[in-house]
């Protein structure tokens, strides 16, 4: 059986770095958001973007994509998960 699940990959410098996977883009993308929150210069550029494709752009268009601690990848993968074992009647 195949499942799709999403990894996140967040880089934090000298405190490494970190894998996180989920079951759902919308759980992926929210993972980014809150990591984004910690590097994102407020004071500098405003209010972060709201959606996670304006994020990726202004993050881009702004260079922060540079810093080995400020930056995610977030990737679609396909995994093979094992048949469930069929269910054993109990007595």
């Amino acid at each position: 059986m195949k499942a799709t699940v999403y990894v996140v990959v967040t880089y934090h410098g000298y405190h490494g770095d970190e894998v996180h996977v989920f079951g759902t883009q919308a759980e992926a993308e929210a993972c980014v958001f809150e990591y984004a929150q910690e590097h994102w210069p407020t004071t500098e550029l405003g209010p972060m973007p709201a959606s996670y494709d304006e994020l990726c752009e202004a993050w881009g268009d702004h260079d922060l994509w540079g810093s080995t601690d400020s930056r995610w990848e977030l990737e679609e993968r396909e995994v093979d998960v094992p048949d469930p074992a069929p269910a054993t009647a109990r007595g």
